[in-house]
């Protein structure tokens, strides 16, 4: 995205604190260096949300992979290139990404249906309702 960026991430052994900052960090030296800048890259903290249940799993999953869709950088989410959604239809090999989680839930022939999952078309009047309902269950969780 032009202004943040979504992540879902599966951890047992670090904490997701110490997982971002890592990350955060080695992002800003990355881009100061090749734009020459000095200084924060990111503005305000992160937010993290914990995951406890399959339905918000898939709901996050699906979220993430329209965000670009919604906000109108491309038509579909396949078309996005800095986005997991390639992997999940098997089109780059991402070592860092693992989707075997996720299309699990989708037995039979599990990426059409993960992809039918994530693209099943919305009314325009339902996304915004949809969102709310979206929001509404991260801030119970």
């Amino acid at each position: 995205m032009s202004n943040h960026i979504h992540i879902q991430i599966e951890t047992k052994d670090h904490s997701i604190s110490q997982i971002m900052q890592h990350l955060l960090t080695l992002y800003s030296k990355y881009y100061n260096n090749k734009y020459n800048l000095v200084g924060h890259v990111f503005q305000g903290r992160y937010h993290a949300e914990i995951i406890e249940n399959e339905a918000y799993l898939l709901q996050t999953s699906r979220y993430i992979h329209l965000n670009p869709v919604k906000a109108k950088m491309v038509e579909k989410p396949i078309d996005y290139p800095w986005s997991s959604y390639t992997k999940f239809m098997d089109q780059k090999k991402w070592n860092l990404v693992n989707d075997t989680r996720i299309l699990n839930y989708f037995p039979n022939n599990c990426r059409k249906q993960y992809k039918e999952y994530v693209e099943r078309k919305i009314p325009e009047e339902d996304i915004s309702t949809e969102l709310i309902k979206f929001e509404a269950l991260v801030e119970k969780e």
